[in-house]
């Protein structure tokens, strides 16, 4: 499958707030703070080689910005938490890891392809949804956060996608 220039970052339907998220996480409670500040809201799956990329540069992105310049929330989809765990044992990431054993989130949420990440804005409305490995850590995802967080309209844009990881044969990865 080839790989895409860039994963294209659109809006979903104009102003549709943020479903709720009530799951466990790896890390204790864990509460959406939708309403108050940015979210990223990441669904991924320990099995898809995208995914693994992207949520590396999900934690360098958590680790290099100022806390909760966007919060970010990662939610694994279809995987018991023994696995999940298991994962990021010896690695924890910078940011709350969700478990949708029975993806009811990833359905009420609309997701079709993992990678995917919502942008909710401080009104707790999403903004945009990206499908496919995004480099968040690249200074363009910066700089729409940046705007995200400041309350500054953000207009479809395509973002870097991440590198293919060292084992391409698949790219996007149906759920």
């Amino acid at each position: 499958m080839p790989a895409r220039a860039d994963a294209v970052l659109a809006p979903l339907p104009a102003g549709a707030p943020a479903p709720a998220l009530a799951l466990p996480a790896l890390q204790g409670d864990v509460q959406a703070p939708f309403g108050r500040q940015p979210v990223l809201v990441h669904f991924f799956a320990t099995w898809c080689a995208p995914c693994r990329e992207e949520l590396a540069a999900l934690d360098r992105l958590a680790r290099a910005r100022p806390p909760g310049s966007p919060a970010i929330l990662a939610i694994d989809v279809g995987e018991p938490v023994v696995r999940v765990r298991r994962f990021f044992a010896g690695k924890p990431p910078a940011f709350p890891v969700l478990i949708d054993e029975g993806r009811e989130t990833m359905a009420l949420w609309k997701v079709e392809v993992l990678p995917s990440t919502y942008l909710v804005d401080p009104g707790g409305r999403i903004a945009h949804v990206a499908t496919g490995p995004v480099a968040w850590d690249d200074d363009a995802a910066s700089r729409l956060l940046d705007a995200l967080a400041a309350g500054r309209p953000v207009a479809s844009t395509a973002l870097p996608e991440a590198p293919p990881p060292p084992d391409s044969s698949s790219s996007g990865s149906e759920p």
